[in-house]
């Protein structure tokens, strides 16, 4: 199915992680995700609006428009949806960018330096909390500045504050379901997890799973044991313990995994491992600091899994000496 063009030259930066992601998703006997799996899909990748308004608009949005699709989601749909949500959702914070912009903007110049953008962004909640984060996000402040000018427009502030928004909001899921798996969880579980955070029925999940707090945030913000709580605690006990201000890694970090009848602990971490799909090698490539057009040049699962093998020196028979 052919992708509409401007639809490309928007999610260009993007668009291999976007189809990676909807592989991962897509049944192996349809070429089509179903909708409430594409909903899930646009979470992980942060673009589902942060604001509860928003979401219920996108929600109502999305509802159509897979009713259009006959709710199965072909890629070129789905990317075709998610530019206009973009742009609708740049449409309702423009007030809020276009004051901070200003705010920030002290040359008066009708530009911004990037240390001056760093500001702004922080200003509009989108600061990096951790050094992956850090990473990440000036990456995309090169990108902002293709000719490294050292400045960008109110066009390009724009485009960065959206950009940046979604990469924390998919870094902010990445370490919740790294911390959850580390604790015993499965991944479908962490999904699920992800896919009510934030919404009405956040709550009603953690306690129909059974799920205990196990630890909480001290006085001076480190961690210490929690006391003992029922099966489940409600999102205004979790925002209390972490200072008000809840992540999606700090819920994951105060839960406990539900208990399991006697005899499945030797089953748990089977139920723990997870397929890796060409999304995970490709992102593991990343981190591991390889160039990115190389990364990006490995368009198969083959070729994918073959590098991360070359990379850690493995073979056939194990380590390679």
């Amino acid at each position: 199915e052919d992708m509409n063009l401007h639809v490309f030259e928007q999610l260009r930066p993007r668009l291999l992680e976007y189809w990676d992601r909807y592989e991962s998703f897509r049944p192996p006997d349809s070429d089509r995700v179903p909708a409430r799996q594409a909903w899930l899909l646009m979470k992980e990748l942060g673009v589902i609006p942060r604001q509860v308004e928003e979401r219920e608009a996108m929600e109502r949005d999305f509802r159509s428009f897979s009713e259009a699709n006959g709710n199965q989601m072909s890629f070129a749909a789905l990317t075709e949806f998610v530019v206009v949500q973009r742009k609708e959702h740049t449409r309702r914070n423009l007030d809020n960018i276009a004051q901070c912009f200003r705010t920030y903007e002290r040359g008066r110049v009708d530009s911004l330096s990037l240390a001056e953008a760093s500001h702004a962004l922080g200003s509009l909640g989108c600061a990096p909390t951790t050094r992956e984060e850090q990473e990440r996000i000036r990456k995309l402040y090169s990108e902002a500045d293709p000719w490294a000018k050292g400045r960008i427009d109110r066009r390009q502030f724009q485009a960065l504050w959206s950009r940046v928004e979604e990469e924390l909001t998919m870094l902010q899921y990445e370490a919740g379901l790294h911390v959850g798996i580390l604790a015993g969880f499965s991944e479908a579980e962490v999904r699920r997890l992800w896919q009510a955070f934030g919404g009405p029925e956040q709550d009603e999940l953690i306690r129909s799973m059974g799920l205990a707090a196990s630890r909480s945030a001290g006085p001076d913000g480190e961690e210490q044991a929690a006391e003992p709580m029922s099966p489940a605690f409600s999102a205004a006990e979790a925002l209390q313990m972490s200072s008000g201000n809840l992540r999606f890694v700090d819920v994951m970090g105060m839960l406990s995994p539900p208990a399991h009848e006697a005899g499945a602990e030797e089953l748990r971490p089977r139920a723990v491992a997870r397929m890796w799909t060409a999304w995970d090698l490709r992102r593991a490539l990343l981190i591991m600091r390889l160039p990115k057009p190389f990364v990006q040049s490995l368009s198969t699962f083959q070729e994918l899994a073959r590098t991360v093998v070359e990379y850690f020196g493995m073979g056939d028979r194990g380590t390679l000496e």
